[in-house]
């Protein structure tokens, strides 16, 4: 399939001898054809993830500063809150799991 693309860039531009009407046209149909389908070849080429992996690679190697402050936030919002915090104090499951 991408030589068919090829194929279609080259006699585009040789039919319009390296004009720069020629080099925008072929340029064109390049953005339009051939890059969709290479930008996704990679992602097929590799195995399929759960997805729990996928969130794991992205916290891990995208930006884990983001995800462990959002998770900090998240378990202080989720403490903060008066009847949660008496509770966890009164079944002692907060300081047995800390």
């Amino acid at each position: 399939l991408p030589a068919l693309f090829l194929l279609l860039l080259a006699l585009t531009a040789s039919y319009l001898t390296f004009s720069l009407t020629g080099l925008i046209l072929s340029l064109s149909l390049w953005l339009l054809l051939l890059q969709p389908f290479l930008r996704f070849a990679a992602a097929r080429a590799q195995p399929r993830k759960t997805p729990e992996e996928v969130i794991k690679t992205i916290q891990t190697y995208e930006d884990p500063f983001l995800y462990r402050s959002a998770l900090e936030f998240a378990l202080f919002r989720t403490y903060a809150i008066p009847s949660i915090s008496r509770l966890l104090d009164a079944t002692g499951e907060f300081r047995a799991r800390a």
